[in-house]
């Protein structure tokens, strides 16, 4: 078996080379299909944008993510409420800590449907959150978001 191999070789076998002795490369073929980059969450100057930012703040408001004040108008009326207390930072921190266990589990899960747009602000209702797991009041949230449309991104003002 050894003696067949070899003799392939000695005979100009299929070595991987070409007939002036240079190599074959196997190059895979360039994808043609490009993917489209997802535009930052809050930052689509539509009904669906505003849901998205206030999705993601609530989300992390949950999570005690602090990089979700962005997400937050500063001086704004929704700062200065009792969720945040002024401060957006050291509010959301403090989330988790002074949520009960379903209200943080419901805010982790949270979509949002529904709301309008009027000029530059959305106005999203209590009623157009759904979450999966715990559970959620008004008096646990608010009975509406009110989202301006500023800087280029979708901010939570009330």
């Amino acid at each position: 078996m050894f003696a067949g191999v070899f003799a392939m070789a000695a005979c100009g076998g299929d070595d991987g080379g070409t007939r002036d002795g240079a190599r074959n490369i196997f190059t895979a073929p360039s994808s043609s299909v490009t993917t489209k980059a997802r535009p930052t969450v809050g930052t689509e100057r539509t009904l669906a944008g505003a849901r998205d930012a206030l999705q993601a703040f609530l989300h992390g408001q949950a999570a005690g993510d602090i990089s979700v004040c962005r997400y937050v108008a500063p001086g704004s009326d929704f700062v200065k409420g009792p969720a945040l207390r002024g401060d957006c930072v050291k509010g959301v921190r403090s989330s988790p800590h002074s949520l009960r266990p379903q209200e943080r589990d419901a805010l982790a899960t949270i979509s949002i449907s529904g709301g309008r747009l009027n000029g530059d602000k959305a106005i999203v209702p209590f009623s157009s959150l759904k979450w999966r797991l715990g559970h959620l009041v008004i008096a646990s949230v608010q009975s509406r978001y009110v989202l301006r449309w500023q800087n280029g991104i979708w901010q939570i003002i009330r």
